[in-house]
């Protein structure tokens, strides 16, 4: 039976593909003052730290650059993405989030959130989505400048709440992060929103949202 389980939050607890977009449009437009093609650069980052993004764009328009200002613009990315949550209005996790968050609750399941955010950007979530009623604040596993990938944050989320991650199942919404669950340890996922159809073996169910989640998946 399943002992844990840990949740990506980007576009697999909340919709936020197209804010997050447009987000990065507005940013990667004022940062490379217009001289990057969008539509042929952003498509080749996808699920990868801010800073490695805004570092890719430094080095396609050959502008030298260093830490302290990848930091400061992808703060300045985050503040843009905040800014367009707020004015699309995508201000709800995906259908059914809390209800399984209930289930777990209820079953004695402990879960946990691995994101590749930053802290602004977490305690965000927690202040817009009401987290607090599920998650711990303290145990999120969060990009805090000490993780290159998402290999060892899984590991750390579930250590977090004392449950092996063999024995957890994460939900995540890329091929990348998938993955990286399955490196990290993990021998069974969800796969949240996705248009392609990955040949992970570890995958034991695709859902459009939590509607679709067939529970028995927790009794494994």
């Amino acid at each position: 039976m399943i002992k844990g389980v840990i949740f990506d939050f980007n576009g697999t607890l909340v919709n936020d593909k197209k804010a997050n977009e447009a987000a990065w449009y507005k940013a990667l437009m004022k940062l490379s003052n217009g001289q990057v093609n969008f539509d042929e650069f952003y498509p080749r980052y996808t699920s990868v730290k801010d800073t490695i993004l805004i570092a890719a764009m430094f080095d396609e328009i050959k502008m030298p650059y260093d830490k302290e200002k990848l930091d400061e613009y992808a703060e300045f990315k985050e503040m843009e993405y905040r800014k367009t949550i707020l004015e699309m209005d995508v201000t709800k996790l995906r259908a059914g989030a809390e209800d399984v968050f209930r289930y777990l609750k209820k079953n004695g399941i402990p879960f946990n959130m691995a994101t590749s955010s930053i802290k602004n950007n977490v305690d965000f979530y927690f202040a817009t989505y009401g987290l607090d009623a599920y998650f711990d604040r303290n145990l999120v596993v969060y990009d805090d400048g000490n993780y290159t990938d998402k290999v060892r944050m899984y590991k750390d989320a579930a250590k977090r709440i004392g449950v092996p991650i063999e024995e957890c199942i994460v939900f995540e919404d890329s091929m990348k992060s998938l993955k990286e669950a399955v490196q990290a340890g993990c021998e069974k996922v969800v796969a949240v929103a996705m248009d392609n159809h990955p040949e992970i073996i570890e995958i034991r169910q695709q859902i459009s949202d939590y509607q679709e989640l067939d529970y028995s998946i927790f009794e494994e």
